[in-house]
């Protein structure tokens, strides 16, 4: 929502002057002015989710990539125990 309304008002009244209908303003001025910022929260947004799931797979399933690092950490903290 933040995005839609950092859309600068010149470029909407300017595709208004050119003719434009209120979709097609929608489709050539606002979704180009929204793009970046809409691809910049799928990106953190996808990152955060991808942690969530590794993190909740060393909790609480018995395979997964979550798994194989929990597992892992377990055999190097046993691994260094006895260097020790």
């Amino acid at each position: 929502m933040n995005a839609v309304n950092s859309v600068e008002l010149v470029h909407v009244n300017a595709g208004r002057n050119f003719g434009l209908s209120q979709v097609q303003v929608v489709y050539r001025v606002i979704y180009p002015a929204v793009m970046p910022q809409l691809i910049l929260g799928l990106r953190i947004a996808l990152g955060i989710s991808w942690l969530v799931v590794v993190a909740a797979e060393m909790i609480a399933v018995n395979s997964g990539l979550g798994f194989g690092i929990g597992a892992l950490g377990i055999v190097a903290s046993g691994a260094r125990s006895a260097k020790r």
